[in-house]
C-alpha cells in the first residue's frame, strides 16, 4: 500500500458540503502512480480558510487514475474511511514537520509514513 497527500483549498471546493459520512465515495485529484487499495489523506489548506489547517481524514482509493471530462486532470474515486469535521487529526504544525510540499497531490515517502505512525494519525490508518 502506498500513501498519498491531497491538499484541499476550501474556497475552491468546500469538501465538507460533499463529504458527509464514512464509506461515501468521492472523486479526488490523482497521480499516475496511485492504485486501487492505496490510501489518501486529505489535508485542509490554510489558504482563505477560517478552519484550522491539517489532516482531517483518509480514504481508500477504489478506482484507477483517469482523466475527468472537465478539467483534464487525473482523478481517482476514494471511499472515505475516516473524517473529522470539528478539528484536524494532525494540525499544520505537526504536518509541516513531515510534509515538505503542500501544493499538489503526491505520494508520501515510506520514511515519512513511519514517522507519521508516531502521531495521532496511527488511529485512522488501522
Amino acid at each position: 500500500m502506498k500513501y498519498f497527500f491531497e491538499p484541499i483549498v476550501l474556497s475552491d471546493w468546500y469538501m465538507f458540503n460533499e463529504v458527509c459520512s464514512f464509506c461515501q465515495e468521492v472523486s479526488f485529484y490523482a497521480t499516475e502512480e496511485m492504485q486501487i487499495g492505496d490510501m489518501l489523506f486529505f489535508y485542509i489548506a490554510k489558504k482563505n480558510s477560517k478552519i484550522p489547517a491539517g489532516i482531517y481524514g483518509n480514504g481508500i482509493i477504489i478506482s484507477n487514475p483517469n482523466k475527468d471530462n472537465v478539467e483534464t486532470r487525473l482523478r481517482v474515486n476514494v471511499r472515505i474511511k475516516y473524517i473529522r469535521f470539528d478539528e484536524p487529526i494532525i494540525n499544520y504544525d505537526i504536518c509541516k514537520k513531515y510534509i515538505r510540499q503542500f501544493r499538489d497531490v503526491h505520494k508520501i515517502e515510506d520514511s515519512i509514513i513511519i514517522e507519521l505512525m508516531k502521531t495521532p494519525l496511527i488511529n485512522i490508518i488501522k
